[in-house]
């Protein structure tokens, strides 16, 4: 989701190798763009969120508070 021609944070929440994480990139403390697999509620809520503007610690924040409904 989103477009990200270039960051300057990122970060990888949970397992890549499992296909259940969330990978987060950030530009000047905003989110710019999200790819995920396997947290279909944590992404639709990052997409409803993403329509304004949205902070990189926010999203952090919405990651966490999600993952415990998906486990």
């Amino acid at each position: 989701m989103g477009h990200a021609a270039k960051w300057d944070q990122q970060e990888i929440i949970g397992s890549p190798d499992e296909d259940n994480f969330v990978s987060l990139y950030g530009l000047k403390g905003n989110l710019v763009a999200v790819v995920a697999a396997g947290r279909m509620r944590t992404t639709g809520v990052l997409l409803i969120k993403m329509g304004d503007k949205l902070g990189f610690a926010e999203a952090q924040r919405i990651v966490a508070d999600t993952r415990e409904a998906e486990s």
